[in-house]
């Protein structure tokens, strides 16, 4: 049986999770990523911004395997952009009607894997440091 990497896994795992939340607002809810590439409201350009920029970074990070710490600094600024870009356009749908709270609840697969991330890249990081 193959065994998987949680590295390689942590920056596929945070996109597809980012990109399935769905946002609350006004009258209906849609995907994160639809609102990436369709959301033209001005509202969400802040959102998409940091959104796009996250993605990007762990795009970068993939492309650094030979600095292992180089890349996990990387895919932790990313998956704070990631998040950054989730709490801003939940919070403004709040506004739209929407509940933060239901927007919350919908994207709890995203909320797990960050939470993993952030704590797996951390710990990497901080062993890293001490062995050096």
């Amino acid at each position: 049986m193959a065994k998987i990497e949680l590295g390689k896994a942590i920056a596929p795992a945070l996109v597809v999770s980012y990109a399935i939340c769905l946002i609350v607002a006004g009258h209906g809810a849609v995907p994160l990523g639809l609102v990436l590439f369709i959301g033209a409201v001005d509202w969400v350009a802040a959102g998409k911004i940091l959104g796009w920029a996250g993605m990007a970074g762990l795009l970068l990070a993939a492309c650094v395997p030979q600095r292992p710490a180089l890349r996990w600094v990387l895919q932790l600024v990313s998956a704070c952009l990631l998040y950054a870009s989730w709490f801003d356009i939940a919070r403004r749908t709040d506004n739209e009607s929407g509940s933060f709270l239901t927007t919350f609840i919908f994207s709890i697969p995203f909320q797990i894997v960050f939470a993993v991330a952030v704590v797996w890249l951390a710990l990497r990081l901080w062993r890293s440091r001490s062995q050096a």
